[in-house]
């Protein structure tokens, strides 16, 4: 396998990306591998989880009786899969997508990201997350209101939720067109997975509440572990072996320095660090997604024990 390939296995590995076929020759291969492997047994998977899914929607509307039980899990969830599910959340399909293709392309600066994490936890855990689990809200937006009024209010919500339907409108199409393809269908069928994917989310959450959605997410977090995991023993014992671990910087990659004020350069160390710290400052500590998901817990110490 040439160096490109090996340097793309290197980036799926770490981003999680789980393509099972990327030790074949050609694209072309693996697609046709694929396609013969689906059969009655991988329809049935398929069906079964997507009414497993449905059937969690069932169980807890059932149980949520108030609406506090019902947005806020009665402020009892638990610290662990209110976190599986805050990642779940906010890492996305173009998440798991994107950021490989990046480092594939050019270069793995990107993943520098990660020595941003532990100021984003220090700012978030322990300046924000107490001041939000303090206050007797159940949204974001209420802060808003009690601060501004509420035309700020609305007009804060009307904003996150223009911009939360294109953003679950491109990771529902990104979804559908790769399972379009996984399993054999013509492109004109995506429509039809859309609505499909759109009608089964759509049913159980509004069916179960937060506590639905917040054991889905953690299904979901283990399929998206778990997928990472195959993908790595798959890669390594059809190579026979770690040959597919890059030992030398690929020539594809562009150059990625410290710092730069040059506009044209794609990336730098220090500009991945900083945008990571305000992003995920700005998200963690407004979305309401997030702050949901806080609420949900017992206090700020189990919120940001879920957060970390």
């Amino acid at each position: 396998m040439n160096r490109l390939n090996r340097t793309a296995l290197f980036a799926l590995l770490l981003f999680a990306c789980p393509l099972a076929a990327v030790a074949q020759d050609s694209a072309d291969a693996a697609e046709s591998e694929l396609h013969a492997r689906l059969g009655t047994l991988d329809w049935a998977v398929v069906a079964l989880y997507a009414l497993g899914m449905l059937a969690i929607g069932f169980y807890y509307s059932r149980r949520a009786t108030t609406s506090d039980e019902y947005y806020l899990g009665n402020r009892k969830m638990k610290p662990i899969m209110v976190g599986l599910s805050l990642f779940a959340t906010l890492i996305s399909t173009i998440s798991y997508l994107a950021v490989p293709g990046e480092i594939m392309a050019k270069g793995p600066v990107t993943m520098l990201y990660i020595a941003a994490i532990p100021i984003v936890y220090l700012v978030v855990g322990f300046l924000l997350i107490p001041h939000i689990t303090r206050l007797p809200v159940t949204s974001a937006y209420e802060l808003l209101e009690s601060k501004f009024g509420r035309g700020v209010r609305l007009f804060g919500s009307a904003i996150f939720i223009l911009i939360r339907l294109v953003w679950m409108g491109l990771i529902v199409f990104i979804s559908a067109r790769i399972v379009v393809r996984a399993v054999g269908l013509e492109p004109d069928k995506i429509p039809y997975v859309v609505f499909l994917l759109g009608v089964v989310t759509v049913v159980y959450s509004s069916m179960g509440g937060l506590q639905a959605v917040v054991l889905t997410d953690v299904i979901q977090s283990g399929i998206l572990f778990g997928g990472a995991l195959t993908c790595v023993i798959i890669v390594t014992v059809k190579m026979g072996g770690f040959g597919w671990f890059p030992t030398e910087w690929s020539p594809n990659w562009d150059t990625q320095p410290l710092f730069s004020f040059d506009p044209t350069v794609r990336v730098t160390v220090v500009g991945t660090i900083l945008s990571t710290i305000i992003w995920w400052i700005c998200t963690a500590g407004s979305d309401q997604m997030a702050i949901q998901r806080y609420l949900a817990t017992r206090d700020s110490r189990a919120a940001r024990r879920a957060f970390l």
